[in-house]
This record gives C-alpha cells, structure tokens and sequence, in this order.
C-alpha cells in the first residue's frame, strides 16, 4: 500500500529525532493523516485490527502520549467522555457532532477570535490559553431518513 506524503514526512522527521519507528506507530500516523475527523481510541483499536494490528490499550495509549507531546496530533474532548485524537493539520477549528450517527464534522466559525473576545470579558489576572465549542445536531444523512 503507498503511504500518503504527509505520513511519509512525519515518520522522516521523528526518525531523524532519534525515535523507533514501530509498525503500530506508522500505522497510527498514516491513520491519523488520512483521517481528517477525531477518533477514538475504539475507533482506533478497529481501524488497526483491520490492519492487522492488535496493540494491548496501555501500548496504544503510549503511542497516543508519544505522537501528543511531539505535536503531531490533539486531543478533543466532545463532552461525551470518550477521549478521542486528530491530526493537527491546520489551525484551530471546532466540530459538528450527529447524535444519531456520532459522525464528526470540522466547523469553522467566521470572525471567531474577534466575536470571542469582545463577547467573553476576562479578568486580567486570568489568560484563556483554549477554549472547546462543540456543535451537536443532525446530519443531512440521519435527517432524510
């Protein structure tokens, strides 16, 4: 199977750094590349077994914590409790949720940095270093069935 440039380049780079570049690592990173949208880790555990790749959970949360501090992927929390990743490809965004069929949509909100802070008066001893807005609704998808 041909590996996408993107996969290709990170795994240059954090071999170059010195870092083993195991299976379920590259996996994960041309995983994550590929696939625009948050995932789970039951999502990710699915993606590898088809893979053919069955990584124990403590080791696939290792790998999650390797690829989170060298900044090649985010964690989004969507107020569900699942703690599911994404690449970080581009600058901040947010998502659409579907309640029905949990697929996740990238948002962005026009004039967002602006609108946030003449809307939200910070204290000035407080400095917001993030912040997450999540939209859920229906897709188009469950909406027509």
């Amino acid at each position: 199977m041909m590996k996408n440039t993107e996969a290709v380049e990170l795994e240059y780079d954090l071999s170059s750094g010195g870092h083993r570049m195991t299976r379920l690592r590259k996996t994960l990173i041309d995983v994550f590349t590929l696939r625009r949208q948050p995932l789970s880790t039951h999502d990710l555990l699915d993606i590898l077994k088809k893979r053919g790749l069955t990584p124990h959970k403590v080791t696939l949360y290792r790998e999650l914590d390797f690829l989170k501090e060298r900044k090649v992927i985010v964690q989004v929390d969507m107020t569900d409790g699942l703690q599911r990743f994404e690449f970080i490809y581009r600058e901040h965004h947010h998502h659409a949720v579907c309640t029905e069929c949990h697929t996740i949509q990238d948002i962005e909100l026009e004039s967002e940095d602006v609108y946030l802070k003449k809307m939200i008066k910070t204290p000035k001893y407080f400095k917001i270093v993030s912040h997450a807005i999540e939209f859920f609704g229906i897709c188009n998808a469950c909406k027509n069935v």
